[in-house]
């Protein structure tokens, strides 16, 4: 049986693991910016969330690997991201 968020979102367990992913890179990102009293600016969130993206790309190129990678962020694919 589904999970409640899956049914909601209508996401499959991989794209599910992604957007958790990426919550919880925001809140790594937000949570300095609060306590430094730094205005977060979604560029700045986009530009990390970039380099996360290439040095896994990386790493799958290393490994030989791009399977791995492609499964992992083809919900950004549409998405000109990088």
């Amino acid at each position: 049986m589904p999970e409640y968020g899956d049914v909601i979102l209508q996401l499959s367990k991989e794209k599910m693991d992604l957007l958790n992913y990426i919550l919880i890179l925001g809140k790594s990102y937000l949570w300095p910016c609060r306590c430094n009293k730094i205005k977060p600016c979604l560029s700045h969130f986009k530009r990390l969330l970039i380099n996360k993206y290439q040095t896994e790309k990386y790493i799958s190129f290393k490994l030989n690997n791009s399977n791995l990678l492609k499964k992992k962020w083809e919900m950004l694919e549409g998405i000109n991201f990088v």
